[in-house]
C-alpha cells in the first residue's frame, strides 16, 4: 500500500496530469471536474466532492487516500474515454507508463495467482521503468520506484501481494483508533484490555454460551421474494418441494453480489478467452445460491484502455455461487453506448508489452 497507493501512484498521476495540462489537451479544473463527477461503484471509496487538482511550484497536487487512489487507478482509462481524451493521449508515452503501472496494481492487488503471474509482473516492472524513464526522466523517480524490483520475487515467495499489504493490518488498527480517548495512564494495557474483552464478546453470547456466528455471521440477503415452485426447474439442484425466494443482493464470506453485476463464468481463474455473464436474478433455496445471467460476447481488448468492450447476447444461463472460480463480482460501464468491463484486480495481464 506505501510503496503503491501512497507513493508511486500518486506520483504516476501528478506527472500525467501535469503533462496533460501542458500539452492543453484539459486544464486542472476540468480533469477535477470529471474525476469527482463519475459514477463510481457504491461499495468504493470514490474521491471526495472537495477533490481539486491545484499547481505549486511547476507540480500538480492533489490529496486521495490508498483506497481512493485504488479508484482512481481503475476507472482513469474509462473517465479519460467519456472525457475523449484517450484519443489525444493513446500514442503517448506518458499513458503507456500509467497503463503499465495500473497491471502491475491489478496484479499486486490479485487474490489468485500462479507462477505466470509472478514472471509477468517481473517484465511489467521492468517495461515500466523503462517507459517511465523515458516519458518524465529518471529525475522523477522516487525511492519507492526501486521497491518494485523485488515485487516478483516477493511474491514468489510470500503468495499474493495484496496479502502482505498494509491496508490489512491498517484495518485491524481501526478499532484501537476509535477508542484512543479516555485511556488509564498505561495506554498499552487499557487498549488490550479492551480489545480483549471486545473479543470476548463476539465469542459469547449474553447468556455466557459460545456463539455459532464469530469470525462470520453468516449469508446476508437482501429483499427477499418469494417464488413459484415450478421455477425450480430452472436448475437440478432447486427442490421443488421447498421454498424458494429472490433476491436483488446477497452477500457471501463478504463478497457482495448485485443485479446487474458482471461475473467470469469459466471454468479456470486464468482463462484465454474469458466468458462473461450479467447477473439478471439470484435465486435463493436454504444454501443453495444461483445467478440466473446473461452472456456476453467479447467483442475486442482494448489495450489503450486495458478493458474489454462486450455484447450482450440472448442467451441466458444459470450458474451456481460456489462453481465461480473468480469470485470477484465485476462492474459493468456503459459510455457512449458501449459496454466495457474490467478485469481489476486482477493475477493476469493482456497488455501488449513491444520487447
Amino acid at each position: 500500500m506505501h510503496v503503491l497507493l501512497e507513493g508511486i501512484c500518486q506520483r504516476e498521476l501528478k506527472l500525467l496530469f501535469k503533462n496533460i495540462h501542458q500539452q492543453k489537451f484539459s486544464n486542472l479544473l476540468s480533469l477535477a471536474s470529471m474525476i469527482r463527477n463519475f459514477q463510481y461503484g457504491s461499495k468504493e471509496s470514490s474521491p471526495s466532492n472537495t477533490f481539486h487538482l491545484s499547481s505549486e511550484d511547476k507540480e500538480v497536487k492533489f490529496r486521495a487516500s490508498a483506497s481512493e487512489m485504488l479508484a482512481l487507478f481503475k476507472y482513469i482509462p474509462i473517465i479519460f474515454y467519456q472525457a475523449r481524451l484517450i484519443e489525444l493521449l493513446s500514442t503517448s508515452l506518458c499513458w503507456l507508463s500509467f497503463l503499465l503501472l495500473r497491471e502491475i496494481v491489478s496484479i499486486s492487488f490479485a487474490s489468485e495467482i500462479d507462477m505466470m503471474t509472478s514472471e509477468k509482473l517481473e517484465k511489467l516492472v521492468t517495461h515500466y521503468l523503462l517507459t517511465f524513464d523515458n516519458a518524465y526522466g529518471y529525475a522523477q523517480r522516487i525511492p519507492k520506484h526501486h521497491l518494485l524490483v523485488h515485487s516478483g520475487a516477493q511474491m514468489s515467495r510470500f503468495g499474493p501481494l495484496r496479502f502482505t499489504s498494509c491496508m490489512v493490518f491498517e484495518k485491524k488498527h481501526t478499532f484501537f483508533k476509535r477508542i484512543k480517548y479516555r485511556n488509564f495512564r498505561n495506554i498499552a494495557y487499557t487498549l488490550a484490555d479492551r480489545h480483549q474483552h471486545y473479543i470476548a464478546s463476539l465469542m459469547y453470547t449474553c447468556y455466557n454460551a459460545n456463539t455459532s456466528s464469530f469470525l462470520y455471521s453468516g449469508h446476508q440477503i437482501k429483499k427477499i421474494k418469494e417464488l413459484d415452485s415450478t421455477a425450480a426447474k430452472q436448475h437440478h439442484l432447486l427442490d421443488p418441494y421447498k421454498n424458494l425466494y429472490e433476491t436483488n443482493q446477497v452477500t457471501l464470506l463478504g463478497i457482495t453480489y448485485t443485479i446487474g453485476d458482471g461475473v467470469l463464468i469459466n471454468d479456470c481463474v486464468f482463462p484465454s478467452n474469458p466468458v462473461f455473464g450479467k447477473i439478471l436474478t439470484i435465486i435463493v433455496q436454504d444454501e443453495i445460491i444461483l445467478f440466473r445471467l446473461q452472456l456476453m460476447q467479447v467483442i475486442m481488448f482494448k489495450q489503450q484502455l486495458c478493458l474489454y468492450e462486450l455484447r450482450l447476447l440472448d442467451y441466458s444461463v444459470t450458474k451456481n455461487i460456489y462453481e465461480l472460480k473468480h469470485v470477484w463480482p465485476l462492474r459493468l460501464l456503459k459510455v457512449s453506448g458501449s459496454l466495457f468491463i474490467s478485469l481489476f484486480p486482477y493475477g493476469r495481464s493482456y497488455l501488449t508489452l513491444n520487447e
